[in-house]
């Protein structure tokens, strides 16, 4: 794989850098991708130039294209104040909607990061509610469906798993 370097993101959640690059292919400049430091096992210098002209920006998630992770926030226990803290290392949008006294947030993530995002909104219990996008949800509910089967009849008690 060749890429262009446009930046380092570092993640203090989970300890960990990510380089994020514009794909190179045959001396042209394609999407974006997100590389994990820690999996790089090797790399060396591309013998093609970058562009003159290449452009370092690097596309947030909510520019390209993805579907946000829609959650409302109740405003009780310091909801609000936690998942802005949790989430600080999102793209993200909030809004107050003052007839339900709640937040509407949206959440732009990379696809790698789905499942650490779903364990995360997990984590927070009923001060928030997931409205989407459908895909997301059904992930959810089914790790909450495995955690009650496993909730049930934990390993080592008789049942065939």
């Amino acid at each position: 794989m060749e890429v262009l370097p446009c930046f380092l993101q570092y993640s203090p959640k989970n300890d960990k850098f990510r380089l994020m690059a514009r794909d190179f292919r045959r001396g042209r400049v394609g999407r974006p991708v997100t590389l994990n430091l820690g999996r790089i096992r090797a790399c060396r210098l591309s013998r093609r130039p970058a562009p003159r002209r290449f452009d370092r920006s690097y596309l947030r998630a909510a520019d390209r294209g993805t579907m946000p992770v829609q959650i409302r926030i109740r405003n009780e226990r310091n909801a609000l104040e936690r998942c802005m803290l949790h989430f600080a290392h999102y793209d993200k949008q909030t809004t107050y909607e003052p007839e339900t006294d709640t937040w509407l947030c949206s959440i732009w993530c990379d696809p790698a990061d789905e499942t650490e995002l779903l364990i995360e909104l997990l984590s927070f219990g009923p001060v928030i509610r997931v409205l989407g996008p459908e895909k997301f949800l059904e992930q959810m509910r089914a790790r909450v469906l495995r955690q009650h089967q496993l909730l049930r009849h934990p390993p080592g008690d008789g049942q065939i798993q």
